[in-house]
């Protein structure tokens, strides 16, 4: 897993052995930052769900102002810390270690508004418009382009 564009480029980050996180394949991503790549630069950006971080990382290394990781796996926040830490933008990152939809409420304290939200949640997991509601008020203009 690495960065795929950006001031980051080629970085290789860290993820935990295993079968629980399950990154997003490179080639997915570049799909999906291709897609938003006139969206990302100086913006706000919501990360739930974030695993090792991959998403919010590669939003930083395109010009995202500043993301929100939210991830419930003490695992993972360290993965997280670590590849923030590799890819020097700690300085442009909040973590939140708590459950992605019960972490709204604590999301939506930080009086932050967000332009994108990058959510990935793990397949067994189903994620009803109604959990996702609280975003309503914390997606900026960009959310309605």
């Amino acid at each position: 897993m690495r960065v795929i564009g950006g001031t980051a480029r080629g970085t290789k980050l860290q993820s935990p052995k295993g079968n629980e996180v399950r990154p997003m394949l490179d080639r997915v991503k570049e799909a999906l930052f291709n897609i938003l790549s006139d969206r990302i630069p100086g913006v706000e950006v919501l990360d739930l769900f974030s695993g090792t971080g991959s998403l919010g990382i590669e939003a930083l290394s395109r010009g995202a102002e500043h993301v929100v990781f939210v991830e419930r796996d003490r695992t993972c926040v360290e993965f997280i810390e670590r590849n923030l830490e590799h890819t020097r933008f700690c300085d442009r990152a909040d973590i939140i270690r708590y459950d992605a939809l019960r972490s709204l409420p604590r999301v939506k304290k930080l009086e932050r508004t967000f332009d994108v939200a990058l959510i990935d949640p793990p397949y067994k997991m189903t994620a009803t418009p109604a959990a996702m509601a609280p975003l309503e008020g914390m997606l900026g203009a960009m959310a309605e382009k």
